[in-house]
Order: C-alpha cells, then structure tokens, then sequence
C-alpha cells in the first residue's frame, strides 16, 4: 500500500465518507474549549473546519447524519456511509509510529484479502475508512459495524475498539491542523478516494450475536441480560481460561480445555456458544475445539454461529453437575468471569465527558459543560461508566482491572509557586473531582500534599472522597505515575502573582481563571495572592447585574455613571497608555452623606467581583493599599473616606497611582534595598467629603503635576429618588456580582484591535471636545478609556446607561477643573508672590520693625518687637524689610517652590533691591545695646511689598503687637 500525500482535501472526500444530506455535526476543541455545531451541508462543513483552523482548535466530524440538531448522540443518529478505524501511534500506544502502524494496516489487509482503504494522516496517527457505495441507517450499519469491529479484534488487529461501531464518532477533519503537536501538523489525506460495497466487505464479518433466550428461562442478572444486546460488554475469552485452568475461574471451561479430546458434544457447544461471545471468539472457538476428534474447522464454526447463549451457570448445574460441586461464583454464566473493563472512548487522547459544575452554595443551578479530561498513564485508565482503574494481575497471575476510585478524579495541570522573594508553596497541581450529585470540583493543591500519604487522606476526605489506608495508597501511585506525565509533557505554570493583563497581554486573570481570545485557564493565585483571589469570583445573574447598573441610567446621576464606566474603562487603559498614564485616581467628592459615593464604588468592584470585600478601607495603611492596587493591575481598584488623610499622604497617592509601579524600601535589618516588583495600570475610585484639590494646593505652592493626575467629580443625588427605592435596588448587590467582567473581557481579548481604535477615536472627540493639548495627556487618554470601556458595555448590553449625557457631563466637569483649579495653579509667574505675601502676613507678630537711622545720635526704640522667632527685619525710615536668606529658602522649599525661580520674580517685580543677599545685623536694637549676629538676608522694598509702619501698633502696656491686617504686594 502506497501511502504519500494525495493533496489538499476536496469536498469529495466528504461527499464519499458522509451520506448525502445533513445536518452534519462541526466539533472544535482545544483544552476545555468544545465547541460543537451543525451544519445542513458539505460546504457549511467544511467552511466551519476552517474557522476553527483560524481559532487554533483541533477541528473533528461526526461520520454519521443526524436526525436534528438536539444532540450528537448515537441514539440521534440518522444514516451513515462508510466503516472506519482509529489506529493510535505514540508512545504508550499499539504502534510507536504511522508507519508501524501502516505496516499492520498492509499485513491485516493482505492476509484477509481485505480490500485496501482510504487513510487520513491524523498528525500523529492514521484514521482508516472504507466509504460504501450506499447509504445505510443507523441500525443497518450498526450490524455491519460491530461484525467489521470483531472481525478486525478476532484478527489480532489492534485498533481503538471504541471506534468502528459507534455511530455518533468524531474523527479529525482532513484539511486541518492538528494542534497537539509542536509545531501543528497537517491532517492530510494519504490515498487516493475510493467506494466499496457493503457486499465485498461484510461477508468476512463473523454472524451476529445469537439470541439467549435459553438462558433466560433460568433468569438471568443484569449483566447476562445486556449479552442480548448486539454490542454487549466485551468479554475475553482467554482471559477466562486462564483464570479456569487456575482454579480461579470456571470449572466447566477448564474441563472444556483439558478433555477436549473426549468432550460430549452438549458440553463442547456449551463452551462454544461462550467463547463465539467473546471478542476473542473467532480464535478462540478453534483452539478449544482444534484436540475434539470431530473438529472441522468450517463445521467449528457453522456450530459456532448457531448457538444459543451464551450458555448460564443453571444450565451447566442441570446438564453437568458434578464439575460444578464446590463453586464459590456469584455469576450467572461463565462468561461474565471473563469481562474485561474497557477503556471510555477517547477523542486524540483525552476523554470528552458531560458534566455539571459545582454549584454555588446552592444560589444557581449546577451547570453543565463539556470537559475533556486528559488520558491516564499507563496502566491506569478511565471505564466508559467513569472513574479510575489500572491494568493488573490477581494474585494467580491473570489479567485484571482494579478499581481505584469509582468516579473521575485527575490531575490537569502543573503550576510553580514561587515569587522573587523565594515565599511561595512550590509544585502545585491542578486537581479536577467529580460527583454524581455535586458536580465537578477544581483545586489548586501542593504537591506536597499528594505524595505524603497522611496529608493526601486528609485531603480527600476534606473534598468527600472516602479512601482509607490501601485505598489511599493506590490513589497516591495513581497521582504520582500523573505527575510524572505531567512533567515529561512541559513545563510548569507559574502562579499568577497579579489580576488583569497578563505582560503580554495576550490574557487576562480574574480570580483563578485565565482568559484567552479562544480560551480559559485554570490560573491559581500565588501564596501572596490567596487573600485576593476569591474575591474575584461571580455570583448571580447578569441580567439582574444589568438591572442594578441601569439605576444610572436616570437624569442627574451622570456623576454615578461615569464612575461605573471607569470600571470597564480601566482594563483598557494597559492597551492604550503607553509610558506616560499608567495609573489614575478618580476622587467622587461631596460633603453630604448619602449621596451614594461609597455604593458607586461597591457598583464598580461588582463588574468583576465581590461589592464590599474589594473596597479598601481609610484604616489599611498606605503600604497595603498600593500593594492592593499592585495585585489588582489591571482591575479597578477602589478606597472609601480618604477626607482623614493627611495633606502629604493625599500628594503621596496622586503622585504614586500614575507611575504604575511601588516605592522601593530597604529590607528589615539588612542595608539591602528591596526590588519593589508591584505594577499596575489602572484606576483608582476614591471617594471623599471635601475637595482633594484644595488639600493639594494647601500642602503646595506648585501642585501642578497632582492636580493633573486627579480628576474630582462632585457626586449629588437627585431628589426625586428615595431612600427606600436605591436600597431596594442596590440591597440585591451582594447577590449579583462577578458576572460581567468576564464577558466583556473576553470581548475585548477577541476584539482588541478594534478595542484600541475605539479608544483612539474617543480621545480625538474628547480632545477636539476640549481643545486639549499635549500637557493635557492625562485626560485624554483616562477619558477616552473610560468612554470606550461605556461604548463595549453597552455593545454587549452590560448596561442600557445613555452615554453621550455622561459624555457631556465629564466634558462640563473637565473644562471647570482646568480653568477653576489646573490653570491657576499652574500660574507659575505669581506663585512665588503668593507666597512670600503668605510668609509676611503669617510672620507680623514676628517682626521686629525699627528705624535705621538714630537721630541726635540715640539708638533708636523699637516700634515693634518679635513675640516668636524673629523671622524678617523691617525698617521704616529707608523701606528695607530684611527676610534672613535660609528662612526665606525653607519656607519655599516646604512649598514646593523653586528658591532661585522665586528670586528672579521678586526682583523682575521691583521687591528685591538686589538678586543677592547681603550680610547684615538683623537683630540689632531689639534689646537696647544688643547688636546682634549677621545673618545673609534678602533686601525687599517695604513700599513695593505693602508693609507699612501703621500695620503695627503698641500695645496699651508699652509692648508691641502687631495687626491682623492683612499684608500683599503691592
């Protein structure tokens, strides 16, 4: 046989192996994606295998016509139109390559005079069919099926037995990849098309399974009643006489063996009617009958096929006795002491299973997916029925199949826990448990848990699985041979130490799932993210989401709903930012309570998870609360009442969000700095009862770079809406959570160059809307996120909220802050008078005011003396005012206000007499006879600054008192 590439597969191919109307079932599978779908013709068909080609998944075609489109399912099976195999190559499999596998192929059709078949490379092994010339139904080709299955097991051919006869088969698609493999291969077809009549192939197939009508008139157990079915539980029938000749098994099979030579004829068609029923049985009917003095091959067989039974254990104790004395089996016909548990079928080595989730404290109904469950290590296997068994041997040496545990129980995944700190659980694996009533459990477990026998139990046990002792000990090895497949599979996952984007950004975390455009992962949180991790869970309905979130949607809570945009928008702003706005703070201001701040913020959290447990309270500390925004990355992050923050911790927060990353610190007793690895790119919603600005100006003569990094919306309530009405709304919030930010990512991960076009064209409408510059990047950019993150929500119909009034409302909000705040402190040329006006007024009580000159040569008096620290030196009669330079330098300095810039304004405004300080006594005269030290002092002009001798005024007593009045230059 000829096997090299014929070429890209055509649509006769499918026109050849398909019958000729639909619907034609499409699979689509990669990991825990299954994506199944139908198609009423050829063309659909094939078109959707290319889909799935451009969604690197493996793309796989039922072989059989449906009669609807309710189920892929044998039993929804219409008609069919050719035989087919599965010859699996690889390591642990019957042949190590295509071409051992080719070989057999070849041998299996020459030595039967089989006609040769049409072969599909499936990337690592090869698909075999015979297409018919005719159209069969699905109970016809049932029955030729299951003769062509057993004619090729009685060959010795060795094949994937769950295959050639069930009618609801998916085989790859040729004309695909096979994503398995690295790189993918092709699946590719390898012959030249051909037909076959059924007639030139099922003559060599062995009779249908007779009727055991004879052995149901002795009643009969469940198991014996389903022999009657036309593919009944497979049985070997070596496997039988090998447990008989050891005392083990039958006695009537091991006397059928050794005298078969003197064997009654009732008894030799006893042992017949057994072995025809095995899939070892076309063989095995003549070795047990080969020693018979009347043995004819073709008489054999004849009589062979017209047995009734197979026969029961009653008829052996009614007909023979004597051999049956003494017999401890609890069966009802020998040949249930020769089944064998078969392996569930499996789709290119994983088993493709329904299953329902574990369901939520019973808030939802358990759901049901699709999950493929990767195949077991040699010897272990899963039974079609589920769970957990592993080839072995009794204790008399004969084949068998142990149970380990009854239902399914694997591994999926390895994981490696470890930060750049070294703190971590390391080998970590990811553990899948199901439950006929709970649904399917997904763990995260240290490995070290799994091989140390006492935890391992405990750990079971915890999750409901009850295994003591010997039970534990075989799980254990069963874990252990799973770990090591693992491990020779690739390498482990680290753990995700951070939510949101991935670095490359080619996925998303939230919680313990991974998103990927075509895809979700398990992703278990790193040991410095469990606090966080179930926090980013879901719960409830997205409708009932929806309903909540809509409650912005009324006129006069467009303060609200730009908040809860900022929720969707901040995911974006990793795609769009760049090196320049990595971060922002988003401060909802009002000095009334009950304006609905706090519940804005819990409505933001709830995109993606838990309303109030994500909310970061005043009391955390400043290190903890950048460490939150870290883990979150690129979630939203919120922090409730910063009012009580001091001024510094305020510009400390601005100024921090935006740089995307944490402060570096030193480690504890060690003079070692300690690599602050902390990102983020996202938004941070505060909320406060006074103005953040105000505390940034306060604390700053040149807040400009704060001011530009915060954006403070003042929150009111309409009055229209009561108390009762918002609580009847929001009240149902910690029950709908979660819901919506997992769809909207995966949109955006499906989307994402159409995502940041989106954003693009917001931030042209916002800076045209505004008339921003290059200095305004920050809102650009914040903004248009913010906009486009509304647009995709409401796209995806995660909320009905009008967005151009909101749009509107941050364009009025925007323009008042950069005119009313941003400007006028980024006012730079009357900052430094500001201050030094800020400085004289502040300091009146501690001048001393004093003439220069004496006249007749008397010292002169005080006009006024220091209460405090003499902190500037005036003197009336020449309009000096002296300000010491260093007192002078630190209360700039303690604005924020560059000390030589200042002095430049201040002679460019005519105060100073000269750029430079001059040396000078300035505190000469405050005590008769005392001259005082020389201080560097500034020169002002008293005149120019507004200082006048009447603003201080001698007290009553004789001292000296200065006013109230208030000081500015002129």
């Amino acid at each position: 046989m000829c096997l090299t590439p014929w070429g890209i597969v055509k649509k006769e191919f499918y026109e050849a192996v398909l019958p000729p109307n639909g619907p034609y079932c499409v699979v689509g599978i990669s990991g825990d994606t299954v994506r199944q779908t139908f198609h009423d013709t050829i063309d659909e068909l094939i078109e959707r295998g290319e889909e799935l080609v451009k969604d690197e998944l493996n793309a796989y075609f039922a072989l059989a016509a449906f009669k609807d489109r309710s189920s892929r399912k044998a039993f929804n099976a219409r008609e069919l139109r050719s035989l087919f195999l599965d010859l699996d190559c690889g390591a642990d499999k019957p042949y190590a390559t295509q071409q051992d596998a080719q070989a057999a192929l070849a041998k299996f059709c020459a030595e039967h005079e089989f006609p040769e078949p049409v072969v599909v490379s499936s990337g690592r092994g090869l698909h075999v069919y015979w297409p018919l010339t005719d159209t069969l139904d699905a109970a016809q080709w049932k029955v030729a099926a299951t003769g062509f299955k057993r004619f090729c097991i009685s060959s010795g051919f060795e094949i994937d037995t769950s295959v050639p006869a069930d009618s609801a088969r998916v085989l790859r698609m040729p004309g695909t990849l096979n994503f398995k493999t690295k790189p993918p291969a092709q699946v590719e077809l390898w012959t030249e098309l051909k037909t076959f009549e059924l007639a030139d192939l099922d003559h060599k197939f062995p009779a249908p399974p007779a009727d055991i009508f004879e052995a149901k008139q002795f009643g009969v157990d469940e198991f014996t009643a389903s022999l009657g079915a036309q593919d009944y539980p497979p049985t070997s029938f070596v496997r039988l006489v090998r447990r008989s000749l050891k005392g083990s098994g039958c006695a009537q099979i091991a006397q059928a063996i050794t005298e078969a030579e003197t064997l009654s004829e009732p008894l030799w068609r006893a042992a017949l009617s057994i072995a025809w029923r095995c899939v070892d049985g076309e063989e095995s009917i003549h070795t047990l009958s080969r020693a018979h003095p009347e043995y004819n091959p073709e008489d054999t067989l004849k009589k062979a096929q017209a047995t009734k039974g197979p026969m029961t254990c009653e008829w052996y104790r009614a007909n023979n006795p004597t051999t049956c004395s003494g017999c401890k089996q609890q069966v009802a016909s020998p040949i249930m002491l020769g089944r064998k548990i078969e392996e569930a079928e499996s789709v290119d080595g994983e088993y493709v299973v329904e299953a329902s989730l574990d369901a939520d404290d019973g808030a939802e109904p358990a759901q049901t997916v699709t999950v493929t469950i990767p195949t077991y290590p040699a010897p272990y296997f899963r039974p079609a029925g589920g769970g957990v068994y592993k080839r072995a041997k009794d204790e008399d040496g004969n084949p068998t199949e142990v149970e380990i545990y009854p239902y399914d129980i694997y591994l999926t995944s390895r994981f490696y826990d470890y930060d750049e700190y070294g703190v971590g659980e390391g080998e970590m694996v990811g553990m899948n448990i199901h439950s006929p009533h709970d649904g399917i459990r997904r763990l995260v477990v240290p490995t070290a848990r799994l091989l140390v026998k006492e935890k391992l139990r405990d750990l079971l046990l915890q999750q409901g699985v009850a295994a003591l002792n010997k039970k534990v000990d075989d799980i254990m090895a069963y874990f252990a041979s799973t770990f090591r497949k693992l491990q020779q599979q690739g390498a482990a996952t680290r753990t995700r130490s951070q939510m949101g984007w991935t670095p490359e950004c080619n996925a998303f975390v939230i919680g313990e799932a991974e998103y990927t455009a075509r895809s979700l992962l398990l992703a278990p949180a790193s040991t410095g993210l469990r606090e966080l991790a179930p926090l980013l869970s879901s719960k409830g309905s997205l409708d009932a989401w929806t309903q909540i979130a809509n409650f912005y949607a009324r006129p006069g809570m467009e303060a609200h709903a730009f908040a809860l945009f900022a929720g969707f928008g901040a995911s974006l702003l990793k795609l769009v930012g760049g090196m320049d706005v990595k971060g922002a703070v988003i401060n909802l201001m009002s000095n009334k309570s009950g304006t609905g701040k706090t519940t804005a913020q819990m409505v933001v959290n709830s995109i993606f998870g838990h309303p109030s447990g994500l909310l970061m309270r005043k009391n955390d500390t400043q290190l903890a609360k950048m460490q939150w925004i870290g883990m979150l990355n690129s979630i939203p992050a919120t922090m409730d009442e910063v009012t009580n923050m001091t001024d510094e911790a305020i510009s400390e927060l601005i100024y921090d969000v935006p740089q995307g990353r944490g402060r570096n610190r030193m480690e504890t007793h060690s003079n070692k700095l300690r690599t602050n690895n902390t990102s983020w790119s996202t938004f941070l919603i505060t909320s406060s009862n006074s103005s953040l600005y105000d505390k940034l100006t306060r604390l700053k003569g040149t807040p400009d770079g704060e001011l530009r990094r915060l954006i403070e919306i003042r929150i009111t309530r309409p009055d229209n809406i009561s108390k009762a009405e918002s609580d009847a709304v929001f009240g149902s919030l910690n029950d709908h959570y979660g819901v919506a930010g997992p769809v909207y990512i995966k949109y955006v991960l499906a989307n994402m160059a159409d995502v940041v076009t989106l954003v693009r064209s917001f931030q042209t409408k916002f800076d045209d809307a505004l008339e921003l510059d290059q200095s305004d990047r920050f809102y650009s950019i914040v903004c248009a996120c913010i906009f486009a993150g509304a647009s995709i929500a409401s796209t995806l119909r995660l909320h009905s909220i009008p967005i151009a009034p909101v749009f509107d409302y941050a364009v009025g909000q925007l323009s008042n802050i950069r005119t009313e705040v941003v400007l006028p402190a980024s006012d730079f040329d009357n900052v430094a008078s500001e201050a030094l006006a800020f400085f004289l007024s502040d300091n009146l009580s501690n001048a001393l005011v004093i003439n220069k000159n004496s006249p007749n040569g008397i010292p002169a008096m005080p006009i006024h003396t220091p209460r405090g620290p003499l902190m500037f030196r005036l003197e009336p009669d020449v309009d000096e005012l002296w300000v010491p330079a260093a007192t002078l330098k630190d209360f700039l300095t303690d604005r924020q206000i560059d000390t030589r810039q200042a002095i430049k304004e201040f002679v460019q405004r005519g105060y100073l007499k000269n750029a430079a300080s001059t040396a000078k006594r300035i505190t000469a005269g405050a005590i008769a006879g005392l001259a005082g030290g020389v201080l560097r002092s500034y020169c002002f002009k008293a005149s120019a600054l507004g200082i006048k001798t009447e603003t201080f005024k001698a007290d009553g007593d004789g001292g000296d008192k200065a006013s109230a009045e208030a000081t500015e230059p002129a």
